[in-house]
């Protein structure tokens, strides 16, 4: 179920990519080279070693009887040279996946090369000068970016009437970018609103008489229509005439009696 997901997942990855770059990747070439590339990495990791260690071992006690210094030499390099080509195998791998990205140059292979070569040679001149046998020959590793050509190439003409489901995933159309249909509708209501602009766009000449159309109807209804108040103070007493002293009196009778009846008069007339 997994792997079946994850086959699923590597042809819509390659569908997207041919889609937006216009390429021509392979899905089917992809996994066949990421499948070999993996046995290759799994047989440079185990499979080889042990095979060399056992190569090794094997001539050195096939040979350390007859020649001992010839074998302990060989032995020596046979140790080395499977610690070199293991790590020269993962880097040249990584240096070629590298060097893919555009703006990437690199060359950190070459100074394991070369050694990997001198320790290969010192080894053939000690066995050619003495009475060295090789009874068992080494397996050489296995170089990671030629089993991913050989797989990618392998898996692309697998199918050269066209692969059924590369023709399915081509035909897939991958979902709209994040933000596109959001474009779209702001751009439909941007247009909307320009509409609405020009149909309630207003010069300042019309506002200015707007304005002055409702002042002359507030001054209208104001000025015209509302009465204004009229106050009259009519008044000649000036306190001098007997009317105006008999109002007073009358005045005073009137507070007294009021005031008699509440017992808020009391006398003020000292006792003797």
């Amino acid at each position: 179920m997994i792997i079946m997901l994850l086959v699923g997942v590597i042809y819509a990855a390659v569908a997207a990519f041919n889609h937006f770059t216009g390429a021509g990747v392979s899905a089917t070439g992809v996994i066949a080279g990421a499948f070999l590339t993996l046995l290759a990495f799994l047989a440079n990791t185990i499979v080889i070693p042990i095979q060399r260690t056992f190569a090794a071992l094997g001539n050195f006690i096939g040979n350390v009887f007859n020649d001992p210094v010839t074998a302990v030499k060989v032995l020596f390099y046979d140790m080395a040279l499977r610690s070199i080509g293991w790590v020269s195998s993962i880097a040249s791998a990584l240096e070629k996946l590298l060097n893919s990205i555009p703006g990437f140059e690199l060359n950190f292979t070459s100074g394991l090369d070369n050694l990997y070569n001198k320790m290969e040679q010192e080894r053939a001149k000690a066995i050619e000068s003495g009475s060295y046998k090789e009874f068992f020959k080494a397996w050489d590793y296995i170089d990671l970016s030629d089993a991913w050509d050989t797989g990618y190439n392998w898996g692309a003409n697998l199918f050269k009437g066209g692969d059924p489901m590369e023709d399915f995933m081509s035909e897939y159309e991958p979902p709209a970018v994040p933000g596109s249909e959001t474009d779209k509708l702001l751009e439909d209501i941007a247009n909307s609103t320009k509409g609405i602009e020009k149909s309630v766009d207003m010069s300042n000449e019309d506002i200015q008489s707007l304005v002055d159309v409702v002042e002359r109807r507030y001054v209208a209804n104001v000025n015209l229509t509302s009465q204004a108040p009229v106050i009259n103070v009519n008044g000649q007493n000036t306190g001098n005439t007997a009317a105006d002293r008999q109002a007073l009196a009358d005045a005073i009778q009137t507070v007294l009696l009021e005031q008699i009846p509440s017992t808020s008069v009391r006398a003020t007339a000292m006792p003797t």
